[in-house]
């Protein structure tokens, strides 16, 4: 059983949906959104007979409506915007964030959006000790800290490789064939983090065969390029934060994985 919930000011919505037999082609097809959005009709199909009847709801019917409507397609433009950039839509990621980035971008200023993104992982950065409740993280906990440091110290040369690397690592404890082998099965049902056009199409994105030695800058953490020593000039702002950024895509991949496999 799986849990979603919308919430507005006048109601919160609790929904439950049970694992269906595949993967939507957009994140706004997930089982969970589709009955949300079915619930809000039926709810609005039966508001005035309940008014007739001198029911008040307490809903407001209108704002929800509008409210579901404005964010079905959010983690969608998300990805479409930024995932040539190394981002993706998650399910912690914080909504405003989500909102501002999507605006920011249809308004033709995605470097902006981006500049949001950089301080808001940052931020979680801070205070990344949160994700040590699970073992796969706990057992780097210290490692992944002395990366931290070096992160805000500018040492971007060496937190790079230790995040890519407890990486897959992470994912090698989970899934023998690691995070970013062709075989490893990345998509979770009813997922942001686990849909096709999250982790799994980003991962594909950084695992990109690097076989010429470079030294022009780059922009995203090219795990191959990077760790294969091809892709020297690798060390700067954008590679460090999206490497860490990575590993929070993967605390809640590994959270909707779980839930997957509990059915």
């Amino acid at each position: 059983m799986r849990f979603f919930c919308l919430y507005s000011s006048d109601i919160m919505i609790i929904i439950t949906s049970r694992r269906g037999n595949s993967v939507g082609n957009k994140i706004q097809d997930n089982d969970s959104i589709n009955e949300l959005g079915k619930i809000i009709k039926t709810t609005k199909v039966l508001n005035p007979i309940l008014k007739l009847l001198n029911i008040d709801s307490g809903i407001d019917i209108n704002k929800i409506t509008k409210e579901y409507a404005d964010l079905l397609t959010l983690n969608d433009d998300f990805n479409m915007y930024y995932h040539d950039r190394g981002w993706i839509a998650h399910e912690s990621l914080n909504i405003d964030v989500l909102k501002f980035c999507v605006s920011t971008a249809k308004a033709g200023d995605i470097d902006r959006g981006e500049e949001t993104l950089i301080e808001y992982y940052e931020g979680e950065l801070k205070n990344f000790e949160k994700y040590s409740y699970r073992k796969h993280f706990y057992d780097r906990q210290e490692l992944l800290n002395l990366a931290i440091e070096d992160y805000f110290s500018g040492r971007y040369h060496s937190s790079i490789p230790i995040a890519l690397l407890s990486a897959d690592g992470i994912i090698n404890d989970i899934e023998p064939t690691g995070l970013f082998a062709r075989e490893t099965d990345l998509e979770v049902w009813d997922s942001i983090s686990g849909h096709g056009s999250g982790l799994k199409s980003l991962v594909s994105l950084l695992s990109k065969n690097r076989k010429k030695t470079s030294t022009d800058s780059i922009s995203l953490p090219y795990r191959n390029g990077i760790l294969h020593g091809r892709d020297i000039n690798y060390y700067n702002k954008f590679v460090a934060i999206k490497s860490f950024a990575l590993l929070i895509y993967l605390a809640d991949w590994i959270r909707e994985n779980d839930v997957k496999s509990s059915f």
